[in-house]
């Protein structure tokens, strides 16, 4: 079993469960809790550990039926029943920067984990290799680093992990399960495994993180989408995903200098203000939007675009009744706006 004061990491130990099981059945049969203290941690379970040195720490978990048990760094174990929130004060000796480790797991060999949220807790490990049957996992504010692997978890359908340390995040060869992914305040991210065979993602969030590329040309759709202050330079198939009501945001992303949005249609807001843009494309988009003068179809203003690159994206249009915003940009004072008010747009800049 792990030591408290094993090194962080993301993986915290490699035990195995009994062989016999003896002491697992033996609680099932009477609900005694010292008939567990020699289980190591079973398949079904998982650990973390936190450098945490004052207050409480919290998780909540979801579990498909049953009891479960949490186990704290001082050994003491607590019986818990279904969905809920395990909580203890971090106190006496305790109360360090040393790391903390946590080991939770169902009674019965034949439950399982379906969700699990654990943050701001000052986690400096993670261990969730046995969770394959996990659907939904929140996790931020961590230090942990290097790979968070989690390519054995095939039935996850929500990932939120953000502003760890992380390096790389590897989902499983099919995420197609994946519907929500929250992967923002990762400074150190510069791949997620997989990403792009994550074709039924309705939301994506990459703000704020080292993620460079985003491929999204076999997706069938998104809605929500902020990438704002990443550091993306290559964005594909975006205009593929736009086809109705959405928002998307490159706002600040100064690596991004040129991008396609052809395909795109409907009343959406696409933003790339203060973005590194010099060239964008969008043959045959069109948009409906305009709310505003700062709630638009299209936000291009403090762009790096010239006159002749506002003009060749006013060419690129279909007709469409939305807004689009050059302001701030070197070609807003010679570029030819008719070309875009003749479809039907409003151009403000």
């Amino acid at each position: 079993m792990a030591s408290e004061t094993q090194p962080s990491g993301v993986r915290l130990q490699d035990t195995k469960p009994q062989e016999d099981g003896a002491a697992l059945r033996m609680y099932e049969n009477s609900t005694k809790l010292e008939y567990l203290r020699n289980v190591d941690l079973p398949e079904n379970g998982f650990s973390v550990a936190t450098r945490r040195s004052s207050g409480s720490f919290y998780l909540s978990v979801g579990l498909s039926a049953g009891d479960w048990v949490v186990e704290w760094w001082d050994g003491v174990r607590e019986l818990r029943s279904g969905t809920t929130i395990a909580s203890r004060a971090i106190s006496g000796a305790y109360a360090n920067a040393s790391p903390k480790v946590i080991k939770v797991f169902p009674v019965s060999s034949s439950e399982y984990f379906t969700s699990l949220t654990v943050s701001s807790m000052s986690l400096c490990g993670l261990d969730l290799s046995r969770l394959s049957q996990l659907n939904s996992l929140t996790c931020s504010g961590s230090s942990i680093s290097g790979t968070l692997d989690l390519s054995h978890m095939t039935s996850l359908q929500y990932l939120t992990f953000s502003s760890s340390d992380v390096e790389k995040i590897i989902l499983s060869e099919d995420p197609s399960t994946i519907t929500g992914l929250d992967i923002q305040s990762n400074q150190n991210l510069t791949e997620v495994v997989n990403l792009e065979k994550c074709v039924n993602v309705d939301s994506l969030y990459i703000g704020n993180s080292g993620f460079a590329r985003l491929d999204m040309r076999e997706w069938n759709g998104v809605t929500q989408l902020s990438a704002d202050s990443s550091s993306v330079s290559e964005v594909l198939g975006l205009g593929g995903v736009v086809t109705s009501y959405g928002y998307y945001s490159f706002f600040d992303c100064a690596n991004l200098t040129s991008i396609d949005v052809a395909g795109a249609s409907g009343d959406f807001v696409m933003s790339f203000s203060s973005s590194g843009l010099n060239e964008i494309r969008g043959v045959g988009a069109s948009n409906s939007t305009y709310y505003s003068s700062s709630y638009l179809g299209f936000n291009l203003s403090y762009c790096q675009l010239e006159f002749d690159a506002l003009d060749q994206f006013y060419t690129d249009l279909a007709a469409g009744g939305g807004g689009i915003n050059v302001d701030g940009n070197p070609g807003a004072t010679g570029d030819d706006p008719t070309i875009a008010t003749a479809k039907g747009y409003t151009v403000f800049g």
